[in-house]
């Protein structure tokens, strides 16, 4: 289940009763949150949703459309898309977490952020970095 208070417009989230990936468009304190399915507006219950949780697959599908960037010099290193800095994106023994280059320390890496599983995580992360949404994705 996911805590609301996790939640912002716009986070990719699943809706576990048809078992679709949706856009978060609107958040209400009574448990439950909006979005558009065939441009209709939906209210669905937070017990309903669970996270978009983060993968191999759905990395690969994210370095695919141009979301991330592969580092072919390293296996678990990928870059934000249209980012010039030295953030980067870590999957280390499963584990997935915003990063930045430091070359002093044997990993060449320092984590900035804890672990996290779920992609609208990653979305939270993303913008308290760069003050800017992750690049969205067409949802089919």
């Amino acid at each position: 289940m996911i805590n609301i208070t996790e939640l912002r417009i716009g986070n990719y989230i699943v809706n576990t009763i048809e078992k679709k990936i949706i856009e978060i468009i609107g958040i209400y304190n009574e448990g439950f949150i909006e979005y558009f399915e065939n441009e209709i507006r939906k209210k669905i219950d937070i017990t309903n949703l669970e996270p978009l949780y983060l993968s191999d697959n759905l990395v690969d599908q994210l370095v695919n459309i141009g979301i991330l960037l592969k580092d072919f010099d390293s296996k678990d290193i990928y870059y934000f898309a249209h980012s010039t800095s030295t953030y980067f994106f870590v999957n280390n023994k499963n584990e997935y977490f915003v990063g930045m280059i430091d070359t002093n320390l044997p990993e060449n890496y320092r984590r900035i952020t804890r672990p996290f599983k779920e992609y609208h995580k990653l979305q939270n992360a993303y913008l308290a970095i760069y003050n800017k949404e992750l690049l969205r994705f067409s949802i089919e």
